[in-house]
């Protein structure tokens, strides 16, 4: 979910920041690109701020689409911020009413939590790992454990490679 793209949910803190971002990079990049020359003391306008402009209204109309999916609002909702007042009234409404708190048609809330359903699946599957995995250890310590409870130590180094008996004499291998 990157900053251009309307996909996902942000809650209301990333929401505020990310705008808080937006403006200030778009207010520096004007005053830089309109500094006054210092010949002349004119400023003038940059044509790279034709550029600039359209790039930060992707990224605000985004960043606000994301916001009225957190709300479960459609994110043609945004076009209702360009009409006076009501852009002001939607911007409050978007800064300060709480996200849903479970799943909607455009995801998991932000925050990386889980609807309890997901949870439960993943803890069941993390206990099926468990299980086989004390399965696998119950019958490896089987294989080479003695009946007097002690360990076959040959058994263990004639099963794995490298640590079975010397056929050199001892001498590295000159590889």
């Amino acid at each position: 979910m990157g900053i251009f793209t309307g996909d996902g949910r942000v809650g209301r803190l990333n929401y505020l920041l990310t705008n808080l971002v937006i403006g200030v990079a778009w207010v520096v990049c004007v005053l830089v690109l309109t500094l006054p020359d210092p010949e002349t003391g004119r400023s003038s306008f940059h044509p790279a701020l034709i550029v600039l402009f359209p790039i930060v209204v992707w990224a605000s109309v985004g960043n606000t689409i994301r916001r009225l999916h957190d709300r479960d609002h459609s994110g043609w909702w945004w076009l209702a911020s360009c009409l006076p007042l009501v852009n002001l009234a939607l911007g409050l409404y978007l800064l300060f009413a709480p996200g849903d708190p479970e799943v909607n048609r455009f995801g998991p809330p932000p925050g990386g939590q889980l609807n309890p359903v997901e949870l439960e699946a993943k803890r069941q599957a993390l206990e099926q790992i468990q299980a086989r995995a004390e399965e696998a250890q119950r019958r490896a310590e089987q294989s080479y454990l003695r009946e007097d409870g002690s360990y076959d130590m040959d058994w263990m180094a004639n099963s794995v490679p490298g640590l079975g008996p010397s056929t050199d004499g001892g001498r590295p291998d000159p590889a």
